[in-house]
């Protein structure tokens, strides 16, 4: 078992506009503490298959990239059985869908590997046990799979922050933080180690939150570090991005925001939602376990998607495809898991 040292207490109060009164709750700081090595060992996911498509190419008259928003990818060990917290439904029908679109480029947004089990706050249950390698595993798997399908498009991973796993061997373990294989640059601990992105053929960009992968002057990627809860977070990153088209992750919400600066070129900035389970399993303020040991059924204000970014060359399209019950539609077509 895990365990967790509460490391800091606070108070939070909000106004109760249906009320009209206040309401404080204490939220609490933990960071885990390891009481049994064998809970925390991990190791490389298991080698992978690629078996590129041999479908051909789409002809068409512009670029097209496809933003995968956060997977979160994990699981609740609940009395043995592995239940996602990441929607398979949702990634299979994403899955689908880009193997039709054929995309250029595939940008994934961050937080591909949700890690709860090392998370600094309060558990919700005794779910996050033993769930470290089976996420490490369905992520690389994953990303073998997007490979398999788009073998022409070029691939890159954003990290996000759910960098636990790092943040966890400096705090406990700085000795191993950077340990690699001999006559290998990439750290056996790393992302792209324990997914095996050199034979899935990923790009792994690291260094959140100051990273980002800049595809144009005037369009990047990134997965972001700012929400706003009471209204629009793509307005809020036009505003931190003037200059720049911007797609973003991290709000799980299905987001566009578009203005006209004093150029007269329209800027936007764009977030697509996630892969996540929207139904309260994924950890978050909102979410909770009932006395038998089970998911209270509880939806967030997240929504499921992917998005394309549509390069004219002089302008971009952007994009946003819903997935909603394993379900989209897209140019005519039903996607359904």
């Amino acid at each position: 078992m895990t365990e967790r040292r509460l490391t800091k207490e606070w108070e939070v109060s909000a106004f109760d506009r249906v009320n009209n009164e206040w309401t404080t709750a204490m939220n609490h700081a933990y960071e885990p503490v390891a009481d049994d090595v064998r809970d925390l060992f991990i190791t490389q996911a298991p080698p992978v298959r690629i078996t590129p498509s041999r479908a051909k190419p789409v002809n068409r008259d512009h670029i097209v990239i496809a933003s995968i928003p956060d997977e979160q990818i994990g699981y609740r060990n609940i009395d043995g059985e592995l239940i996602p917290i990441h929607d398979e439904r949702a990634m299979s029908v994403a899955r689908m869908l880009l193997k039709d679109i054929k995309p250029e480029f595939i940008v994934a947004q961050g937080d591909t590997i949700d890690f709860a089990e090392l998370s600094r706050f309060s558990p919700d249950s005794d779910h996050f046990q033993r769930t470290i390698q089976p996420s490490i595993n369905r992520a690389s798997l994953w990303d073998a799979e997007l490979a398999s399908d788009n073998p022409n498009s070029r691939r890159l991973r954003l990290e996000g922050n759910h960098q636990r796993l790092s943040k966890f061997i400096l705090k406990n373990a700085m000795q191993l933080h950077n340990i690699k294989r001999a006559n290998s640059d990439t750290a056996v601990l790393s992302m792209p180690f324990l997914l095996r992105a050199d034979e899935t053929g990923w790009e792994y960009i690291s260094g959140y939150p100051a990273n980002e992968y800049r595809y144009a002057d005037d369009l990047v990627f990134v997965h972001g570090s700012r929400v706003r809860s009471g209204g629009s977070t793509a307005e809020l990153m036009s505003k931190t991005y003037p200059d720049r088209n911007v797609v973003f992750g991290h709000v799980h919400r299905q987001e566009m925001h578009t203005r006209t600066n004093h150029r007269g070129q329209y800027l936007t900035a764009a977030t697509f939602g996630t892969l996540a389970r929207v139904d309260g399993a994924v950890p978050s303020f909102g979410n909770g376990v009932d006395q038998d040991n089970q998911i209270v059924q509880n939806y967030e204000n997240w929504q499921q998607g992917i998005g394309l970014i549509h390069d004219y060359g002089e302008g971009y399209k952007f994009e946003p495809i819903p997935i909603h019950n394993g379900r989209a539609f897209y140019n005519g077509k039903v996607y359904e898991a």
